[in-house]
C-alpha cells in the first residue's frame, strides 16, 4: 500500500475526532454539528450531533 494510505491510517489511529472533524469539512452543512461524536448517547454514539445536512444537494 502506499504510503499516503499509511499516513491516513495512522492518522484516524491516533484521533478518530480530529481525523472525521477534517473529513467532515468537505461537507456543506446546512447546520453546523455541535460535537464530532458523543459517546454517552447510547451504546454506539452519535456522530456530528446537532448537525444537519442535504444530501440530495
Amino acid at each position: 500500500m502506499s504510503s499516503r494510505y499509511h499516513e491516513v491510517y495512522d492518522g484516524w489511529k491516533r484521533d478518530p475526532e480530529k481525523f472525521w472533524a477534517d473529513a467532515a469539512n468537505a461537507i456543506d452543512w446546512y447546520t453546523p454539528y455541535d460535537k464530532v461524536f458523543d459517546a454517552e448517547a447510547g451504546v454506539y454514539g452519535r456522530w456530528f450531533t446537532g448537525a444537519t445536512c442535504n444530501t440530495c444537494y
